[in-house]
């Protein structure tokens, strides 16, 4: 009998907490090759580092459903290094404040729209996480009478 490798709830969490960063990385490759890599690839790539880190531990260290769970605070955990990367970087180029109070609003719009895809993200997460606990309707006896 062939036996079959089977993705556990852990390494599916896992699997979507890395994706995005993979997702990331090729088109930072693909954009850079091309000559248009940006600031804002280079910040959206390390904000998400620090998130995939935090993901990452966390569905290693809790049971699957706990992970989950806690995974759910990604998003807002995600808007907040990706302002403060983008602060840091403004002060380092001495942009300071000023350049960053004077966009506030698009700010606020980027942070909003990133927390919809987030959520949005965590939300077809929950649908496969779910999908893996659900029964199978074909049991292996129903397998070996055929």
């Amino acid at each position: 009998m062939m036996r079959t490798a089977r993705l556990t709830r852990r390494g599916f969490l896992r699997l979507a907490v890395a994706l995005p960063l993979v997702v990331l990385a090729v088109a930072a490759v693909v954009r850079g090759a091309a000559g248009e890599a940006t600031a804002s690839m280079v910040r959206t790539m390390v904000a998400y580092a620090g998130v995939a880190v935090w993901g990452w531990r966390i569905s290693s260290s809790l049971p699957p459903a706990d992970g989950l769970t806690r995974l759910w605070y990604g998003p807002p955990l995600y808007v907040t290094l990706s302002l403060a990367v983008l602060g840091g970087m403004a002060v380092m180029q001495e942009q300071g404040v000023a350049a960053l109070s004077a966009q506030w609003r698009l700010l606020l719009l980027r942070s909003v729209v990133q927390l919809g895809v987030g959520y949005a993200y965590l939300g077809l997460i929950r649908w496969g996480f779910d999908a893996l606990a659900a029964p199978s309707d074909v049991t292996d006896e129903t397998r070996l009478a055929s």
